[in-house]
């Protein structure tokens, strides 16, 4: 071989060399080994390119199914961005598409990280595989240790122990509110402590891993972190906000939270917007903010006015704002608003994620669709055009669901039984077996039509392509299947009547 060919012949090893290192830089690698796993085990990573959402389910994610071999499963991913997370689990962890529990929950993986995680049960207690029990008991994420080597191991030994830390299912932990202002105050101040003493604890874990970490790898978890604890306090302060407190005590806590978070966090040099934790609590203050903002205008406008006043620059706007539409509109969907706030986002992917609002807009026809009642015998949405109708997306192991049906769905039902101009709606995301016992006992008014989802409950298309973010989910629509106004009215059973009366 000549000189010449030679030199040719190392340029493309080079050149492959180089391409691999960068596929490894861009891409990452998990490893799962343990001695209790066995090849009846199958194990599943869920991955999101860009999580947006505070609630995961409702970002875009793809699902790795690997079935272990001699103890181990390895799944590798070809590119990963920068907000990217993964969650990993059992099949049988899961209800319906999404694990509850897991033994990774929604971490952050950065490209380059190539991860062994050795996994036992606690305790010692030795796992037979029997539909996910061991002697009986669910194993969940509390029932496995993890230990974890190899690059990125303290990123995710440290969230390990964040998130152990955080585990809000100690009674101790959980507070009821109290009508009274006095204990009310005591319960929250109660609170404010317990969290702050997590969040002291955390703090610690942190500094005990930051040297493990690169700056970016500490800044993300760190400000995961503190989005969790700060998004408790957040939604401590909602419903604290309910209850007759003072204006001057709900003006104080505002203060302080604006503070913390705009001042504290969003203008620290080491801040990364890319935390959904932190979309979630600061939308959550705008939404407070906007309840104190007096005026006619639409509340949800209201609140894109607060974000557009504290947000610091127009990334962080738009984010925001998109956090907020996805996580309200449906409850409060008014169109000129949501055309106002795409006319001041400039980002692709969030413009996108705005297109399915659309559906929900006031004026706006419903979709369609067919599905069966107890019996199997079809109904289709359109075949109530005509007729006033009272929507309602549910199922039975919801408590606010069953509530609403109890107290507003079911007064409502026999108040216009003999009412052809009114027709109520009942779509159960429950198998076909419990619609049925729903009915024996009386949990679903007779008035109402009672539809199921055909046995695919939360994997139906319609319930996919709604991506209802909560139940219950009613809605009232006109005679020509159009969304009606009725935000604030739906849980009012004599506003929602004036509403029908207006509409007949």
């Amino acid at each position: 071989m000549n000189a010449k060919m030679m030199k040719y012949l190392l340029f493309l090893i080079g050149l492959l060399l180089g391409v691999e290192v960068v596929a490894q830089q861009k891409g990452a690698k998990i490893t799962v080994q343990s001695d209790y796993l066995s090849e009846q085990d199958t194990l599943e990573l869920y991955y999101w390119k860009d999580r947006l959402s505070h609630y995961p389910l409702y970002d875009p994610f793809a699902v790795q199914s690997i079935v272990c071999r001699n103890g181990r499963a390895t799944f590798s991913l070809d590119s990963v961005s920068e907000n990217a997370f993964v969650t990993l689990a059992f099949p049988y962890q899961k209800v319906d598409v999404f694990p509850v529990f897991s033994i990774l929950t929604s971490t952050r993986i950065t490209a380059g990280d190539d991860l062994l995680i050795n996994i036992r049960p606690v305790k010692g207690r030795y796992r037979a595989f029997d539909g996910g029990y061991d002697s009986r008991l669910p194993i969940f994420k509390g029932n496995w240790h993890c230990d974890f080597s190899g690059k990125g191991a303290a990123k995710f030994q440290a969230y390990m122990l964040l998130d152990s830390l955080l585990d809000d299912t100690n009674p101790k932990d959980r507070f009821n509110l109290d009508r009274s202002n006095k204990v009310l105050s005591d319960q929250v101040t109660k609170y404010l402590v317990n969290q702050m003493e997590k969040f002291e604890k955390g703090v610690a874990i942190l500094k005990q891993y930051s040297d493990q970490m690169t700056t970016e790898e500490y800044s993300h978890l760190s400000n995961d972190f503190l989005g969790v604890i700060y998004g408790r306090v957040m939604g401590f302060l909602f419903k604290y906000n309910a209850d007759p407190v003072s204006e001057a005590e709900y003006v104080q806590v505002l203060q302080y939270l604006r503070k913390e978070l705009y001042a504290r966090m969003i203008y620290s040099d080491t801040f990364n917007m890319n935390s959904p934790e932190l979309y979630h609590i600061l939308t959550m203050m705008a939404y407070l903010e906007g309840r104190r903002i007096p005026g006619d205008e639409v509340y949800l406008k209201r609140v894109m006015g607060v974000i557009d006043k504290y947000g610091p620059n127009d990334f962080i706007q738009s984010r925001l704002k998109t956090f907020g539409l996805l996580s309200r509109f449906r409850d409060d969907p008014n169109g000129q608003v949501l055309e106002e706030v795409r006319a001041t986002i400039k980002n692709s992917y969030e413009l996108e994620r705005l297109k399915e609002l659309d559906l929900f807009v006031v004026g706006t026809e419903f979709i369609d669709f067919t599905l069966p009642d107890q019996n199997n015998v079809k109904h289709s949405l359109s075949e109530y055009k005509g007729k006033v109708v009272l929507l309602d997306f549910w199922y039975m192991g919801c408590i606010p669901c069953r509530r609403l049906i109890e107290h507003i769905i079911t007064p409502l039902a026999k108040h216009y039984r003999d009412d052809s101009d009114v027709q109520v709606i009942l779509v159960s995301l429950d198998d076909q077996e419990q619609l049925k016992r729903s009915i024996a006992q009386g949990v679903i008014p007779k008035e109402a039509i009672a539809l199921y989802t055909e046995n695919q409950k939360f994997q139906h298309p319609l319930i996919k392509k709604l991506k209802i973010p909560g139940y219950p989910y009613p809605m009232l629509l006109d005679k020509e299947g159009k969304r009606i106004d009725a935000a604030g009215k739906l849980h009012d059973l004599d506003k929602l009547i004036e509403v029908i009366e207006a509409y007949k």
